[in-house]
């Protein structure tokens, strides 16, 4: 069982999501794969969120 949310933010709001991450990730129960992010028409550059340990990281 998981969360999924799929959104279309602007992107002046885009720096909110890390923040919310950051909240939920020390009641993450197992680490890994936490979700990615890409831009609308950008096929190459994918943004992964990684959970570790109560702390949630980026990988471009």
């Amino acid at each position: 069982m998981g969360f999924y949310a799929r959104t279309f933010m602007l992107d002046d709001d885009m720096g909110e999501i890390y923040r919310i991450l950051e909240l939920i990730a020390p009641y993450v129960s197992d680490d890994g794969y936490g979700g990615h992010e890409r831009e609308e028409h950008d096929t190459e550059q994918l943004s992964l969120y990684l959970f570790s340990g109560g702390t949630v990281s980026i990988r471009r």
